[in-house]
């Protein structure tokens, strides 16, 4: 996963919004200093995970709390994909474009990024799930990520 400015904002946004109910002002504004010093500096291979899991460190080694565990909601909603795999698969494999329902279930299924969102609901996802996604209905990094598999597919498909 490559990161993009899109990654970059989200990554700032989440740790202002893990401190923002602190009261020391100073040592907020160093916490996002550093994070700031980080984002500037980074490696070819760093990617927007590898940055999280960095930065929850840097928050508990900071703050001496631990921020908040997903992990309980990210098995929830493994289970529920899990439930879905075999719907999902025969809706791929029915589709007339078994391509662009597969990039489209891939795409519905990075809506659960607990790292990203502040609310992940599950009827928002079976929402997405059964309507399919159309580009009214895109942020702009869906929308960016929508071309960039249309590309992909048209490139398949001509190789």
């Amino acid at each position: 996963m490559r990161l993009n400015t899109f990654c970059l904002c989200c990554q700032i946004n989440k740790q202002a919004s893990m401190i923002g109910s602190f009261p020391d002002e100073k040592k907020k504004l160093a916490y996002m200093q550093d994070v700031l010093s980080r984002l500037t500096n980074l490696q070819e291979d760093d990617n927007s995970p590898s940055l999280y899991t960095e930065f929850q460190k840097r928050f508990t080694k900071t703050w001496g709390i631990a921020p908040k565990d997903y992990t309980k909601l990210k098995k929830e909603f493994n289970q529920l994909m899990m439930d879905l795999e075999e719907e999902l698969m025969r809706s791929i494999q029915e589709s007339s474009d078994p391509l662009e329902r597969a990039l489209i279930y891939s795409r519905i299924g990075n809506y659960i990024d607990f790292a990203a969102l502040s609310h992940v609901k599950k009827e928002k996802l079976l929402i997405k799930k059964n309507t399919g996604i159309s580009a009214k209905s895109l942020s702009l990094p869906a929308l960016l990520f929508t071309l960039q598999t249309t590309a992909a597919k048209l490139f398949l498909i001509s190789w």
